[in-house]
């Protein structure tokens, strides 16, 4: 009795091989994509650097739904826009762009408090620096230079 018994080709099967390998490839390279993060610079320098020098000080007052709150400049340049982080059971954040450059007050930015059970309000400056290898911009919260502003105070 004669079986007839076919298999792929050894062209067929190097192509599959290769296609399989390439895949696995790109998928690897796509899950180590999420390790690296978009590198961000002002001026030629690395954003987290340059956060050092970016400096404020927060002037508040209460209002009826929240605060008014202006952001003085005392750094060394220019802050593209703030982020006020509501913090307590209920994280919200907002980001102002409102620019500020060094020595100078921002417009009044009129915060609406949404969270009632906060712990307190956390602002800070952020760069607009630009992404590197592309050319777009981004904002970069300084989170090492955060003012702060406790419940007793706003309540």
């Amino acid at each position: 009795m004669e079986k007839n018994k076919k298999a792929i080709s050894p062209v067929i099967s190097t192509v599959l091989l290769i296609s399989l390998a390439i895949m696995l490839a790109l998928i690897v390279l796509l899950w180590a994509r999420g390790f690296f993060s978009e590198q961000i610079e002002k001026d030629g320098k690395n954003i987290e650097n340059v956060c050092k020098e970016a400096k404020i000080d927060v002037l508040y007052e209460k209002s009826p739904n929240g605060l008014k709150i202006k952001i003085k400049n005392i750094g060394s340049i220019p802050i593209g826009a703030v982020e006020i982080r509501e913090e307590g059971k209920n994280t919200k954040t907002n980001q102002y762009n409102t620019s500020v450059n060094p020595g100078m007050i921002s417009s009044e930015i009129n915060y609406v408090i949404v969270n009632q059970d906060l712990t307190q309000i956390r602002i800070y400056p952020t760069l607009l620096g630009n992404v590197k290898g592309k050319n777009t911009n981004k904002f970069s919260a300084c989170l090492t230079n955060s003012k702060v502003i406790k419940r007793q105070n706003i309540f």
